[in-house]
C-alpha cells in the first residue's frame, strides 16, 4: 500500500504535489487521527523515500554527465525518443555490437516498435526509429 494510501485510509488527503516536501512530515506529525506507532512508521517513510529521491538524482545528474561526455551515448541520444539515461543503459549492455545478425535484431533486442501512423480508420507501420539515422 503506498503512503497516501494509507493517509487516505485514515482521513488525511494529501495533494500530489505535496508528498515530496518536507511539509508531508508536519501534516503527517499534526494529524490526530493517526495512532503514534503509525505517525512514526510514516514518518520514517516519507524520510526514506526523501533521502531515497536525493540519491536517485545523484545518480541521474552522474549518468547524465557519463552521456554527454561520451560519443558512444551521443550517437545512441540521436534515435529519436532516447535520452542520456536510456543512452547509458543501451551502452553498458549492448557490449559488441556485432552479435546481432542483422541490423534488425538490435532494436529488437530492446523492444523499439516501427512507427505508428493511425487515422480514425487505417493504422500504417513506419520506420523503426533507428532506421531514420541512418544514411
Amino acid at each position: 500500500m503506498s503512503l497516501k494510501g494509507i493517509c487516505q485510509a485514515w482521513g488525511l488527503n494529501i495533494s500530489k504535489g505535496i508528498s515530496g516536501k518536507a511539509r508531508l512530515i508536519d501534516l503527517i506529525e499534526s494529524y490526530a487521527a493517526f495512532p503514534e506507532e503509525l505517525r512514526a512508521g510514516l514518518v520514517d517513510m516519507v524520510t526514506h523515500a526523501q533521502t531515497t529521491q536525493k540519491v536517485l538524482n545523484k545518480i541521474t545528474k552522474t549518468l547524465e554527465e557519463l552521456a554527454k561526455n561520451d560519443k558512444v551515448c551521443q550517437l545512441i541520444q540521436t534515435i529519436p525518443g532516447l535520452g542520456p539515461i536510456y543512452s547509458c543503459r543501451l551502452r553498458a549492455t549492448i557490449g559488441d555490437i556485432r552479435r546481432f545478425k542483422t541490423p534488425k535484431d538490435f532494436p529488437a533486442y530492446y523492444g523499439l516498435v516501427p512507427r505508428s501512423i493511425a487515422t480514425g480508420h487505417d493504422e500504417k507501420k513506419g520506420k523503426l526509429p533507428i532506421e531514420e539515422t541512418k544514411q
